[in-house]
């Protein structure tokens, strides 16, 4: 069993976030977070994680003009689902960061948000 934890512990500890991408209104409150993630020090993208925070994310729809609001909430379940695209559609080959930076300047540009990169 302690050999498990320790293996646990070590891959916790050697996984790296190479870049969170975020989405932010006029306010700077963070609508979308996405985490890529780097599987070892090579900087390999390994994983990605997309966060939607729902409190700014709602008062930015609420704030949208009501035909404009349907199109909104289809982006954003979009990108929420940035992970399984990064994995079905290029099997993890592309560069996850590329990816969450396309998707994020494509909906900056869209919907006048604030891209952040860090």
């Amino acid at each position: 069993m302690f050999h498990g934890c320790r293996q646990l512990i070590n891959r916790l500890t050697t996984t790296l976030i190479i870049m969170t991408h975020f989405l932010r209104d006029q306010n700077n409150k963070t609508i979308v977070d996405i985490e890529v993630v780097g599987g070892d020090v090579s900087g390999k993208t390994d994983e990605m994680h997309c966060v939607v925070i729902i409190k700014p994310y709602s008062e930015f729809l609420l704030k949208l003009w009501w035909w404009k609001r349907k199109d909104f909430i289809l982006d954003i379940n979009a990108i929420s689902e940035i992970r399984g695209i990064f994995w079905e559609t290029y099997n993890a080959k592309k560069d996850g960061n590329e990816i969450a930076r396309t998707a994020c300047k494509y909906l900056s540009i869209k919907w006048d948000l604030e891209y952040v990169a860090a």
